[in-house]
């Protein structure tokens, strides 16, 4: 939870930055040049689930508008009570329906207003293919698929349980959210509702040729409904951002060249750049600059955030640590328990080995245990087992050779260019060195080449057990029975297994 710019008009906010019906609210107060004090509502880590806030709102939804100790949720009634209360201040979002104006804002805000926003952001997480050049990477749609989800519902019970007083409202949550997951993998359904989508945005397309008329007659720029920046504006240009963002604009401006014109004119709007441009994910801090804007975080060494009793990692992720893990990436944390995962593999840290794929992270000051050997990354090289370089092939020839020998593993591709293997090898390829010891007889089979097992055998069942392994097996062993055949010999094969 955070808190920045101070004014004098008893409004605090409780928004997100990402939350499209906070960027609606903080895009009128704007308009209004109201000054106000905003108090960020974590959403990716569920702060808006927090007893706290939901005894604010029950809904456990964001924005929620405190002013003068009143509470009012739900963006359309934020905006249609700063309009009313603070109508001396600004322009009026929500013109008197006895005029002309007042009525074009009326129909268009209305219409806008009960469009499912939400299903659109989320239909396209799920169903990707419905969109086309999205601003929302693959990993953002993995992190945005498990912010909601069953997870989710369980969480909502167990508050339930243990805050009798909000028992209705949890349930109550926990019974929309399961709602909202089903809704979001109907794929019928997000198209019906892009469809219809579509026959509202036809109509906005009619309604903006008239404004150009207007336009060219009176010289004066025009917004939705008129010469002023209203309501519907605030409605409509904050949906073209998001539909932007989420790739459906080949849904909406890309069809429609006057809807195309009103968004490039709002993004030359003060009021939207600073309010609504800077929201494109959203789901994590990204910089120190960023974090200083929340209060009760504060710089912990170089890389950390302090968030109340734990800390946050502002820079490639977040960190939950009231709950007793730390999501990380794709992976999470379990730092209670006594194990961290990370991708597809996980650190131990108190029995003290890290498993992981290729990867090798700090362990205490100098060493990660790994397997039965340990990496030292400062001085560049790292031991494993007994021994030096080694790869696939090389392998495969020392064992048919019944050659002992020791090997080191060269992590590919970073290590390879340390100082200290560069001095060994200058190429910085592997593999280089091997030893040489005592030698045994192979077994007498037929091969590629005859009845030894020779160099030409050494490529083809690497090759071969290489393609199976990238599935390309259709074409190469399945479609010719000898090779297919020689194969399964080689994997009978000793030195080979």
């Amino acid at each position: 939870m955070a808190s920045t710019r101070k004014g004098n008009d008893g409004l605090l906010l409780y928004h997100f930055d990402s939350s499209f019906y906070s960027t609606k609210v903080r895009l009128a107060l704007a308009v209004k040049g109201l000054s106000y004090k905003k108090q960020t509502v974590l959403s990716p880590i569920e702060e808006n689930f927090e007893p706290w806030y939901m005894r604010l709102n029950p809904t456990g939804l964001v924005p929620v508008l405190v002013h003068d100790g009143k509470v009012i949720s739900d963006s359309t009634r934020i905006v249609d009570y700063l309009d009313t209360v603070f109508h001396d201040r600004g322009p009026r979002l929500a013109p008197p329906v006895d005029t002309d104006l007042g009525r074009r804002v009326r129909h268009f805000r209305d219409l806008l207003d009960v469009l499912p926003v939400e299903l659109y952001s989320f239909g396209t997480v799920y169903h990707p293919d419905l969109a086309k050049d999205p601003m929302v990477t693959e990993s953002m749609r993995r992190k945005a698929r498990s912010a909601l989800g069953p997870s989710t519902a369980r969480r909502l019970h167990d508050l339930a349980a243990m805050h009798p007083d909000l028992a209705e409202a949890y349930t109550r949550k926990a019974d929309k959210v399961g709602e909202r997951i089903r809704e979001r993998e109907d794929r019928d359904l997000i198209v019906r509702l892009l469809d219809e989508l579509e026959v509202v945005l036809d109509e906005v397309e009619k309604e903006l040729e008239e404004r150009k008329k207007e336009k060219e007659a009176s010289g004066q720029q025009q917004w939705l409904c008129g010469e002023s920046f209203t309501a519907a504006d605030v409605m409509l240009s904050c949906l073209l951002h998001r539909l932007k963002y989420v790739g459906l604009s080949h849904r909406s401006t890309q069809k429609r060249p006057l809807l195309d014109a009103y968004y490039l004119q709002v993004q030359l709007f003060a009021p939207f750049q600073a309010e609504v441009m800077y929201t494109t994910n959203l789901l994590y801090l990204k910089s120190a600059k960023e974090a200083k804007k929340y209060t009760g975080y504060k710089r912990y060494k170089s890389r950390y955030i302090r968030y109340r009793s734990g800390y946050i990692r502002y820079r490639s992720g977040y960190i939950r640590y009231t709950s007793g893990y730390i999501l990380y990436r794709s992976g999470y944390v379990r730092y209670r328990s006594g194990y961290i995962r990370y991708k597809s593999g996980f650190i131990r840290y108190k029995s003290g080995y890290i498993r992981q794929r290729y990867v090798y992270m700090r362990y205490r000051s100098r060493y990660i245990r790994y397997r039965s050997g340990y990496i030292r990354y400062r001085s560049g090289y790292t031991r494993y087992k007994s021994g030096y370089v080694h790869t696939l092939q090389a392998r495969l020839a020392l064992a048919v050779k019944g050659l002992s020998y020791r090997k080191r593993t060269v992590l590919i591709p970073g290590e390879i260019f340390e100082p200290l293997y560069i001095r060994i090898n200058p190429a910085g390829l592997v593999p280089y060195w091997f030893t040489t010891a005592k030698s045994s007889a192979t077994a007498h089979q037929q091969w590629l080449c005859g009845g030894s097992f020779t160099a030409a055998d050494v490529m083809l069942s690497c090759l071969l057990h290489r393609l199976k392994f990238v599935g390309l097996s259709h074409r190469s062993t399945q479609k010719r029975p000898l090779l297919d055949a020689y194969y399964l010999q080689a994997k009978q094969f000793a030195p080979f297994q």
